[in-house]
C-alpha cells in the first residue's frame, strides 16, 4: 500500500541531521486538521539563560566511543541481546538491520529484510525489542518481521495493511503506527490478525504503550491518548511539531522537534505538568538510569553545526547535564545502558557511542 509514502517522504525529508520519542488536555479527539507548528528554533537567549555549558559535563559519562565509516545512523534503534540494532544500516536499496556488539560498538551483522526500493523514509525505518527477538517496520513491504537474535535472521513476518512506521510490543500483541494510512493498528503476534485499527489520527509516528493505555504522537503535535480496548480517543495533548515520546517516572514525556522542548504529562490527569526548554531542535528521547535524555541539535543539512545530549532530573524538572556532540540523530536503551548515534560529516559517517547512564560527577 503505496498512497501515504509520499506523506512520510516529506516527514523524513524535514527531520534532524540523517536521511531521515506545554498543552492543556481535551476530551475531544485530536483537532481534524491542526495547525502545523510555525515557530523556529528557541532564540540565542534561551540558551544563554540555561548557561547550557555552565551544567554539569556528561563526557565522564562516556564509555566507549565506536565509528563506523560507511553506515548511517538509524533514526529509531533499539538495544537488546548485547547489541544495538540499527534499521537501514547499510543504505544499499534494500531493507536491512545493522547489528552492533553494545559493548565494543563494533558492527558483528547485517541483516536482509528483502525489498527492493530505495526511499526515504527507508524501508526498515523503526526496530524495536520483543519477547522473542526484535521487530522490525517494514513500510515498502506492507509488514512488520521478527528477527531472531540467536540466528541473525528473520524468523515471523506479519502482513500489515497500511504503511508501517513505529511499533511497540505489548504483551501478546503490537501497536504499529500507519503514517501514510493516518492510523494506529492492534495486531496479535500469534495469529497476525488485526485486533483493532484507530484511523482517526493525523501523521502518527511514535507510539507507547503505558498507564493502560496507547499514546501515540503526531507530526502535527499532539500526543494522543488512545483507549486499547476500543480505540476512543481519550484526550489530546498539545506539545508542539513533530514530537516523540517515552515512559518514565510515571509520566509521558514527549519532546518537540519543532519548539525545543520537553512536556511532562501526567497520566492520570492528561495535563502537561512541566514544559523544559533545550537549546534547539530535539532529535530523540530516552529515559535511562534514574534520568531522562535527549539528544538533539541543528535540522538537517546544517550538521556542522553542533548538536547536543543534555540530561534531565525527574525530580525537579531541570537539566542537569550536557554534552556537546556532532549530529546526534538516535538515542536508544536497554533500561540499563545508553547508547547514542550520530552522523559524522552529516552523510553516511556513524559515530556510536557508550554512554553509563548512572555516572555523576
Amino acid at each position: 500500500m503505496r498512497s501515504g509514502l509520499g506523506i512520510i517522504v516529506l516527514v523524513a525529508l524535514m527531520s534532524a541531521c540523517s536521511d531521515e520519542s506545554g498543552g492543556s488536555a481535551s476530551a475531544s479527539a485530536e483537532p481534524s486538521d491542526p495547525a502545523p507548528s510555525t515557530s523556529q528554533s528557541p532564540s540565542p537567549s534561551a540558551e544563554d539563560e540555561h548557561e547550557w555549558a555552565a551544567l554539569p559535563s556528561l563526557e565522564d559519562a562516556v564509555l566507549a566511543t565506536g565509528p563506523n565509516d560507511g553506515w548511517l545512523a538509524g533514526r529509531y534503534t533499539s538495544a537488546a541481546d548485547g547489541s544495538l540494532w540499527i534499521p537501514n544500516g547499510n543504505a544499499d536499496g534494500h531493507a536491512a538491520v545493522a547489528r552492533f556488539d553494545a559493548e565494543t560498538l563494533e558492527a558483528i551483522t547485517t541483516v536482509e529484510l528483502g525489498g527492493s526500493d530505495h526511499g526515504l523514509p527507508p524501508d526498515a525505518e523503526a526496530s524495536a525489542a520483543g519477547a522473542n527477538g526484535v521487530w522490525v517496520t517494514l513500510a515498502y513491504q506492507d509488514a512488520v518481521a521478527l528477527i531472531d537474535p540467536a540466528t541473525n535472521a528473520e524468523s515471523r513476518r506479519i502482513t500489515v495493511e497500511g504503511d508501517p512506521y513505529f511499533l511497540v510490543e505489548d504483551g501478546d500483541s503490537l501497536w504499529i503506527t500507519d503514517f501514510g494510512g493516518g492510523a494506529v493498528v492492534h495486531v496479535d503476534i500469534a495469529s497476525g490478525e488485526e485486533l483493532l485499527r484507530v484511523s482517526t489520527l493525523e501523521g502518527p509516528l511514535e507510539v507507547a504503550a503505558a498507564f493502560e493505555a496507547v499514546w501515540v504522537v503526531t507530526h502535527a503535535g499532539y500526543v494522543v491518548r488512545l483507549d486499547p480496548e476500543f480505540g476512543e480517543t481519550i484526550a489530546a495533548i498539545s506539545v508542539g511539531g513533530r514530537p516523540g515520546i517515552a515512559i518514565g517516572f510515571d509520566s509521558v514525556w514527549a519532546r518537540s522537534d519543532d519548539e525545543g522542548t520537553i512536556s511532562r504529562i501526567d497520566p492520570s490527569t492528561n495535563e502537561v505538568v512541566a514544559t523544559i526548554e533545550l537549546p534547539t531542535f530535539t532529535t530523540d528521547i530516552e529515559v535511562a538510569g534514574d534520568s531522562v535524555w535527549v539528544a538533539g541539535g541543528p535540522q538537517r543539512g546544517s550538521c556542522e553545526e553542533a548538536g547536543y545530549l543534555v540530561r534531565i532530573d525527574p525530580s525537579t524538572n531541570e537539566p542537569d547535564g550536557f554534552m556537546p556532540m556532532d549530529c546526534p540523530t538516535m538515542l536508544a536503551t536497554d533500561g540499563i545502558g545508553l547508547w547514542a548515534g550520530t552522523t559524522l560529516d552529516g552523510d553516511t559517517d556513524l559515530m556510536l557511542i557508550s554512554i553509563d547512564p548512572g555516572q555523576r560527577p
